[in-house]
């Protein structure tokens, strides 16, 4: 097998490796995901490993691959979650359920061999398993997750409470949705990061505070009228926020040290006194187990996430890198704040494109049936996209689903250019999508040529037009703003875009035209004045807002219908999110199908989306293995498609606010919506 060994100090080598054996008891995981702790920094850094060469890792997630015998809290195939404390079972504090206090143990990937490798062998014990609902990516987070929860158990938790968390980071932020999930008064989060504050918002702090600030301990004070906070969390492990949790606790308080400091602490007298006079109580949180081990915090770990009541967001994930790569990620520790986030080594898995089913155009050609889309909303950097564009093309995709406003195409580009050089595909391999912007509806080939040169790939198999009409607006501008140049769609101005389209194809810059965003009127005005007909059109679908009559129309006229946004865009830019928008994957048809086939509701949509005819084009940082893979296998049955086609609402996500023109009465007016009879001749 391979695996990342730390040979010596900071000489971490991705080598051969000697596979582990089951023996009895024991069950061998092939890794999928592997976490770097901050405790395993200073092996690689400083020295800090027990012994050379040794496998470190102990976060980790993967699939039982093989059991000893006498195994069977397990078995062959089940997603599991590793446990990394080995303790010894027989001492005085193991036999009263302290684990976390034994002082024999063993540990997972600093003691004996870890999971930074193909595969790791545990105890049964060991293995926690949890639903495919979950990914690989959130099983890798169970430790960090458990470690929150066992500060909540170690303090007799109860809710009703005003709870403060100094810190912001993974462990912060796990400890916020705890107190969220057990009831609380309120939960606010403190930290220095604005960064980490917003992620806090997202997954449901109450409120959040940047330390940075002058009077930030008055604001702090206010929330509680005074009162101070009845629990105190500190995750940082850092001494301001060690002094900051006792100017915050209330009377009879709990506070919880749950960060590890690396630094000299001193409290001064007036500051103990602090706890004496409030008669606070002070707590240690170490590691996260208990009885039955590996414990409930394990155990309910597993079934929030599967619930999803325990959030998951990409904002965890600093980076996802090959295992392969392991070195160089350690190396970026050596920056203080240069990491801002969990970096998972990912074992990647692979879809053999030939796998894949393919969609035919009506010229012939023929395409993969689901490709990668790469608006990275406000959310995810143009480097982030890249990285998972690099990650989609190892794992076996072929389309990609590019445009010049997604600012992003030159680090796209710089991807494709180095699998190019590097021989993991070919550019006949690819089928690369782009779009001309509005602000180009005048100069395509101009447009057109910057993609081509952005992307290095030569040529485009498809180029569309984003929008029907060249109402421009800024990228990430509020959904209120107005251009006073927006006018309505003309057949005119469109067919003059469309011609400069067919040029580029006579010129063998581009191999088809697509057109995006179009309604069934603005299509009968302009189809039989085309001399190349479009091979596809983009137009948004889902199971809240399936455009029936659309597709058929497409499919009558042999134009290929890409369905963008085909899991509803949870993370679409929040500018773009009204409070009547229906969340796909929350409706309960989608939610019991998942259910059903032990897959993620994104899963069913995309599902749904492919056994429907449509192309889907999903984005994910993260996810993007299981979204190929799905196209692939286990197909729903004709009773969950039917299910599903009575889910429309009607649903449009993306509306269009900001294209509207003087004299339009909404953004109904762009979709044809109250003019089903127009006529644009």
């Amino acid at each position: 097998m391979k695996a990342a060994v730390l040979c010596a100090n900071e000489d971490v080598r991705y080598l051969d490796y000697e596979e582990p054996q089951v023996a009895p008891g024991m069950v061998k995981v092939r890794v999928k995901a592997s976490g770097i702790c901050g405790s395993d920094v200073p092996r690689v850094l400083e020295n800090g490993a027990h012994f050379y060469p040794i496998v470190l890792g102990h976060e980790f997630s993967g699939d039982v691959t093989e059991v000893g015998e006498g195994v069977t809290k397990v078995k062959p195939g089940d997603r599991i979650s590793g446990a990394p404390l080995i303790p010894c079972m027989k001492c005085e504090d193991c036999q009263n359920g302290n684990f976390s206090l034994c002082k024999h143990y063993s540990f997972i990937g600093s003691r004996e061999q870890g999971s930074n490798a193909d595969y790791v062998v545990i105890p049964e014990q060991n293995a926690v398993p949890f639903d495919k609902r979950i990914s690989y990516e959130q099983g890798a987070m169970f430790e960090p997750s458990t470690v929150a929860l066992h500060g909540l158990l170690q303090n007799d938790y109860k809710g009703g409470e005003y709870v403060a968390i100094l810190g912001g980071g993974t462990i912060g932020a796990f400890t916020m949705q705890w107190a969220k999930i057990f009831g609380s008064k309120k939960v606010v989060v403190f930290d220095i990061s604005e960064e980490r504050l917003a992620l806090a918002k997202r997954l449901g702090a109450d409120e959040v505070i940047n330390t940075t600030k002058e009077d930030y301990m008055d604001e702090a004070k206010a929330i509680t009228r005074g009162k101070g906070y009845g629990y105190v969390f500190e995750t940082a492990g850092q001494a301001p926020t060690m002094h900051m949790a006792f100017a915050l606790a209330g009377n009879k308080a709990h506070v919880c040290f749950v960060g590890t400091p690396h630094a000299d602490l001193v409290f001064m007298p007036k500051l103990w006194e602090n706890m004496n006079r409030k008669e606070f109580k002070l707590t240690g949180s170490w590691m996260s187990y208990s009885a039955p081990f590996p414990g409930k915090e394990w155990e309910l770990t597993a079934h929030y996430f599967a619930t999803g009541q325990l959030k998951f967001d990409p904002g965890f994930i600093f980076k996802k890198m090959p295992m392969s790569q392991a070195q160089e990620a350690f190396q970026m520790f050596k920056e203080p704040g240069a990491v801002k986030g969990k970096i998972l080594l990912m074992n990647e898995e692979k879809v053999d494109p030939a796998a894949v089913p393919k969609k035919k155009l009506y010229t012939g050609t023929e395409m993969p049936c689901i490709g990668m889309g790469t608006f990275g909303s406000d959310r995810v950097s143009a480097p982030e996209v890249s990285e998972a564009v690099a990650g989609a093309i190892r794992c076996g995709y072929r389309l990609f689903d590019c445009a010049a406003c997604y600012g992003n195409e030159d680090k796209i580009g710089e991807v494709f250019e180095k699998a190019f050089a590097e021989g993991t595909v070919e550019r006949k391999d690819l089928f690369i999508m782009s779009k001309v912007w509005n602000d180009m509806h005048r100069h395509v080939e101009e447009a057109c040529r910057k993609s081509i040169a952005d992307l290095k790939c030569g040529y485009l198999d498809m180029y569309f037009i984003h929008w029907p009409f060249p109402n421009y607006h800024a990228p990430g501008c509020d959904v209120d703003s107005r251009n006073p140049d927006s006018r309505p769609f003309s057949v005119e101005e469109f067919m003059d875009t469309y011609r400069q389209c067919e040029e580029l194809v006579e010129k063998g810059l581009i191999r088809h035209i697509g057109i995006s965003n179009m309604t069934i009127a603005k299509m009968d005005a302009v189809l039989p004045l085309m001399k190349i007909k479009p091979a596809a059109a983009e137009i948004e679908m889902h199971p809240a807002f399936q455009q029936k009559e659309i597709q058929k129309y497409l499919e009558e006229r042999d134009i290929l219908p890409i369905g963008y946004m085909p899991i509803g865009s949870p993370r679409r830019p929040e500018r773009d999110i009204m409070e009547e928008d229906i969340v796909d994957l929350e409706l309960p048809e989608i939610q019991e199908i998942a259910k059903n086939h032990g897959v993620h509701p994104a899963i069913v949509a995309l599902k749904w989306a492919h056994q429907n005819g449509q192309l889907p084009i999903p984005f994910s940082v993260h996810n993007y293995y299981a979204n190929l893979k799905c196209v692939t296998e286990d197909p729903l049955t004709e009773e969950e498609m039917a299910s599903i086609g009575t889910l429309e609402r009607g649903n449009r996500l993306v509306k269009g606010h900001v294209f509207l023109w003087e004299g339009a009465k909404d953004w109904h007016d762009i979709w044809d919506d109250d003019q089903s009879g127009t006529e644009y001749f």
